[in-house]
């Protein structure tokens, strides 16, 4: 909980390190919102945990991670139609189904995972991440400002991958049947 008076978290003497609320240039009005916790704005961001830190952290892993899914999804079902005519074959002359499109998951997986490594490529050099930004603004050391960011950009990149894993595992199982037959049919339009 960040005190109001100081803007330091519980217990953390930060007098040195924070910028006090009445030394900000926020509007006053976003000072009083009672739920609002201004974190790394108004107080000494430390990584204590508290009530809105699962929340956070989802938002901040998750949603950069939903692009990667759809994009890592959307190629290995374009790949799968696509490429129909070397995968059949393949289950026909034996091949289990892993066999048969393990190329096609992999090339679906590594573009799934492109919007993660470019935005870990160009972290700090292209752009300022805002976590970062925030915490040098409100006075954190930026050693301890990009090491917090960079905690982050590995939970995203970990959260893509695992994601993207998940859903092509799951398409994997939809489309392919215990006995090893590719079940196109299940991407057909539904007619009304």
């Amino acid at each position: 909980m960040v005190d109001p008076v100081d803007g330091c978290r519980d217990g953390v003497d930060c007098s040195s390190k924070c910028v006090k609320p009445s030394e900000t240039t926020l509007p006053r009005h976003l000072l009083e919102l009672p739920d609002l916790d201004p974190g790394i704005f108004l107080s000494c961001h430390r990584a204590g945990l508290d009530r809105n830190f699962p929340a956070s952290t989802l938002v901040y892993t998750a949603i950069p991670a939903l692009n990667g899914i759809s994009l890592a999804l959307d190629r290995f079902l374009d790949d799968l139609q696509k490429q129909r005519d070397l995968v059949e074959p393949r289950l026909c002359l034996g091949a289990s189904a892993w066999e048969a499109s393990h190329d096609l998951l992999r090339s679906a997986l590594r573009t799934g995972l492109i919007p993660s490594i470019n935005s870990m490529a160009v972290m700090g050099v292209v752009s300022l991440p805002g976590m970062m930004t925030g915490q040098i603004l409100a006075g954190v050391n930026p050693g301890e400002a990009v090491r917090y960011q960079m905690v982050i950009v590995f939970m995203i990149t970990a959260a893509a991958t695992l994601g993207t894993v998940i859903v092509l595992l799951l398409a994997f199982r939809m489309l392919f049947s215990a006995r090893h037959q590719l079940l196109l049919n299940r991407l057909s339009a539904k007619k009304d």
